[in-house]
């Protein structure tokens, strides 16, 4: 009897018509991608068999995203079987008994696939996470589930995000009968991507049913600058306009009939800085309706920016004494342009009010055209969260709606961003460094790169804030007198312009696919402890293995072996010598970097961190930059280097840092002159007025919200009046030191290409002879350089050789040949083993063969080594 009920309960949610009898067969019915919290092992497919037989499912495979064979298996009549990465874990958390485990793991645009034991297919869904697909399945909880098991699993409106937890084992949440399943939508565009004022937008969807269409019809709602609506205010809901949607190929449409529905927003809904907003609900001929985005989707309407392009901007450094200039519309737009659309008062409060320090605010972020509506902004930082005025976002991306970023070059990445960090180019913990335009950080990311140490990629930004009517205020006008009352001289303050910033990629489980690293443990490290931030599927969040390693590493004298076994020595190595040419004064007590295990060995790698206090001539206050008594990262140096084996691997490295990036020219700085030049044409070609970094500083220099004093050059937080400065003294590292430009009695405002020197010969040998970093501490010139020499010297190291080119006239590839003289060592020259060549290519501008516009090349990047014995 209980069979009979089961079986025409089924008849109500199956296409056949009871009492016909339905064939068995495997639907792919749900399948849990990831977890909430994206680490533990319950990932799982969940097979039903529609029909009124059983089946047997004995040698059948999934294959493609994961794999796995089934062992003597039946799938039951109207039944479920589930299948796991961890069955264990599937039991444990909703007490259903899986088969697995699987090798593989789930990945949104993979394919499920499922074969039986012959071969043949069954069953397969390729899917992917956000619109048309289910949003809430990528990180936030709930499973993929079927509305109905006989509809199409390849279709996106099939499939529906769990009500709550997943339902393995058991019908689905979103289980609906079949005659009550809405129409599939596989797609909702509008052209342009952006519009400009006064040019009408076309929006369209597909839209198919098999019971007949019904009316579709699109809503709009208009946000005109300064009036943002978040989706929590009360008029969110209640301004929406609706107009019909056709596919009679008037009105718009297209083609007649082909399932494409479409509206046009009139021209004279488009107006200069709007954010236009819109949903689309639609009907089949039996009256069964949706809306979409679907309400498990984190962004809860489509969106498009009106925007007519960037306008100049107009500032002086210091108004009222120094020339007014404009910044062209073409410099501006050399780099990418985000925009912000937010609430002035949260703006505000988010910036500017301690009251709010890391509350997250809504708002909608622009960029290359997207709309990424909805989403989440706060300031970011500890005790540099309030200090220059120009303060420090991050920003959080909606669920299967990351954001998709190019680097300065204009590719994609490959791997899109949850969220990211933006820094300020404004050095808010170093005033010294004001007008650097963040070139001093975007080269330390980049050199640690290079040298093969895996670190943040990031890329300049144009900041725009849509938080008040207009875009450009007049002097005088309300909107500036309000900004900058008494200040303001030609509204350069008040507008959208928010001056130059650099986005810094997030280090999560995105940052290792981008660079084909294993997957593994990701922990940030902050206040001497190792905070979670990506982690392997049953690893528990209390950092048990990192607080093992660390612990090993403070309270033991660790052998040679255990540390081969346990560091990437050859990663380490490179880390810290490079934070000594650089001058990274804040790495400190378990601050600022990262420690990744990867998975593969299970070595440890660090990752650095927050390089926005960079070639800096001191010590920082209270931590030892020598390693004594810190623990974390530090004392992992300090260890190291009192075991004589690895001291003499790290002193090797150490000069082949210095050799390869540093210089001995005080002319080009070598390679991180390089360096220097490339991200310098960026912000401030050689030459010119109206670029991005002097637009900057006309922002920024004398804001109303910048911190200080006008017309004093030192301290540790006068931030105003002071960019390019010179000399500008600060004593918060380890005692007072100057920071001077040109020369040390040159006094007044310098320029942004005098702080590119102060980056060269922070890095080049340009001390007195005989002089050492000890009794230098605080001489700019040559600091970096010097302190990196004094960490690799060693007196019982061979004579440096002396190579010359024996090779074919004009360096042809064919007849490269080089030799070397005579091997020399203080210790004997019977201690020779072999000699390694290494070959690279180096390319930039000014140098022959270098292409304008194409990637530089760098020496410390092998392009051949061999070793002759």
């Amino acid at each position: 009897m209980k069979v009979q009920l089961l079986a025409c309960f089924a008849c109500l949610f199956v296409a056949s018509a009871c009492p016909g009898a339905v064939p068995a067969t495997a639907v792919i019915n749900e399948f849990h991608e990831k977890p909430e919290d994206g680490h533990e092992l319950e990932e799982f497919i969940e097979l039903y068999n529609p029909g009124d037989s059983d089946l047997v499912l004995t040698g059948w495979k999934f294959s493609d995203a994961v794999s796995f064979t089934f062992p003597t298996t039946t799938l039951p009549s109207h039944g479920y079987l589930v299948v796991a990465l961890n069955p264990a874990s599937i039991l444990t958390r909703y007490g259903i008994t899986a088969l697995g485990p699987w090798s593989g793991k789930l990945s949104a645009g993979e394919t499920i696939t499922l074969k039986d034991a012959a071969g043949t297919l069954r069953d397969s869904v390729t899917y992917r996470a956000g619109f048309p697909w289910p949003s809430a399945i990528d990180n936030q909880g709930p499973s993929a589930e079927l509305l109905n098991p006989t509809l199409d699993n390849n279709l996106a409106g099939s499939w529906r995000a769990s009500t709550g937890y997943p339902t393995p084992g058991r019908a689905n949440s979103t289980l609906i009968a079949i005659n009550l399943v809405p129409p599939h939508i596989e797609q909702v565009t509008h052209s342009p991507l952006q519009p400009a004022a006064n040019q009408p937008v076309t929006i369209t969807a597909k839209i198919t049913s098999p019971n007949g269409m019904g009316a579709v019809s699109l809503s709009y709602q208009l946000v005109d600058p300064g009036a943002y609506l978040r989706s929590s205010d009360p008029g969110y809901e209640t301004s929406w306009t609706s107009v019909p949607m056709s596919d009679s190929g008037t009105l718009g449409d297209a083609t007649a009939g082909d399932s494409f529905y479409t509206a046009v927003l009139p021209a004279a809904l488009q107006t200069n800085r709007r954010l236009v907003r819109y949903r689309v609900t639609f009907a089949d001929a039996l009256g069964n309706q949706q809306t979409v985005p679907y309400a498990d989707d984190g962004q809860k309407n489509f969106a498009y920016y009106v925007y007519n392009g960037l306008p100049a901007y107009r500032g002086s450094l210091r108004p009222g004494t120094e020339p007014v200039n404009t910044f062209s519309p073409a410099t501006l737009g050399s780099i990418p342009v985000y925009t912000l659309i937010a609430n002035g008062d949260d703006v505000m409060k988010s910036q500017y009010d301690t009251a709010y320090e890391d509350q997250r605010f809504t708002g909608a972020l622009v960029y290359d055209g997207v709309v990424y509506d909805n989403i989440q902004y706060r300031n970011r930082g500890q005790n540099s969260v309030y200090q220059s005025g120009k303060n420090k976002w991050k920003y959080y991306f909606n669920a299967a709606r990351d954001f998709a970023p190019r680097d300065l070059s204009g590719a994609l990445y490959t791997e899109t961003w949850g969220s990211f960090s933006a820094n300020a180019c404004a050095s808010p913990w170093v005033p010294a460094n004001r007008g650097m335009a963040g070139v001093s950080e975007s080269l330390s990311l980049k050199i640690f790169q290079l040298a093969g140490v895996p670190s943040p990629y990031s890329h300049y930004y144009q900041f725009r804030v849509v938080r008040n009517a207009e875009e450009t205020p007049a002097a005088g006008s309300s909107v500036s007198d309000a900004i900058s009352p008494g200040v303001d001289t030609d509204g350069q303050y008040a507008g959208d312009f928010w001056g130059l910033y650099s986005a810094i990629e997030p280090i999560k489980g995105n940052f290792l696919d981008e660079r084909g690293l294993p997957d593994g443990n990701i922990y940030s490290i902050a206040e001497g402890l190792g905070e979670p931030e990506h982690l392997l599927p049953g690893y528990a969040e209390n950092s048990a293995d990192y607080n093992s390693f660390i612990s090993t590493v403070e309270t033991t004298t660790p052998t040679v072996d255990w540390w081969r076994a346990n560091l990437d020595l050859d990663t380490y190595y490179t880390f810290h010598a490079i934070n000594r040419l650089i001058g990274n004064v804040d790495l400190r007590a378990g601050e600022n970097h990262y420690f990744y295990r990867r998975s593969t060995d299970n070595r440890w790698m660090v990752i650095p961190w927050d390089l926005d206090m960079m070639f800096i001539p001191k010590t920082h206050s209270g931590t030892s930059i020598d390693g004594q008594n810190i623990p974390g990262v530090i004392s992992s140096q300090k260890a190291i280097m009192e075991n004589p084996a690895l001291a003499l691997e790290f002193r090797n490295r150490a000069r082949e840092v210095l050799d390869l990036m540093a210089s001995d020219s005080t002319a080009t700085g070598g390679q991180i002159g390089q360096l220097v030049d490339e991200f310098s044409q960026i912000v401030a070609p050689a030459g010119t007025i109206d670029n991005l970094a002097n637009a900057d500083a006309a922002m920024w220099n004398l804001h109303p919200r910048t911190r200080g004093i006008d017309g004093v050059h030192s301290g540790q937080e006068n931030h105003r009046g002071n960019f390019f400065y010179t000399p500008m003294e600060d004593t918060r590292f380890g005692g007072t030191w100057t920071r001077w430009l040109r020369s040390p009695s040159y006094v007044g405002v310098a320029d942004h290409a005098d702080m590119m020197d102060y980056l060269r010969g922070y890095t080049t040998n340009a001390w007195p002879a005989g002089t050492t970093w000890e009794v230098n501490n605080g001489n700019q010139l040559g600091y970096g350089y010097q302190y990196l020499r004094s960490e690799a010297e060693d007196t019982d190291i061979p004579a440096k050789p002396v190579i010359a080119y024996t090779g074919v006239d004009g360096y042809p590839v064919s007849g490269l040949a080089f030799s070397s003289s005579a091997f020399s060592d203080p210790q004997g020259s019977t201690n020779y083993a072999a000699t390694q060549w290494r070959v690279a290519e180096i390319s930039a501008p000014g140098l022959p063969g270098y292409t304008l516009g194409a990637a530089r090349k760098y020496e410390i990047e092998d392009s051949w080594t061999a070793t002759n014995t």
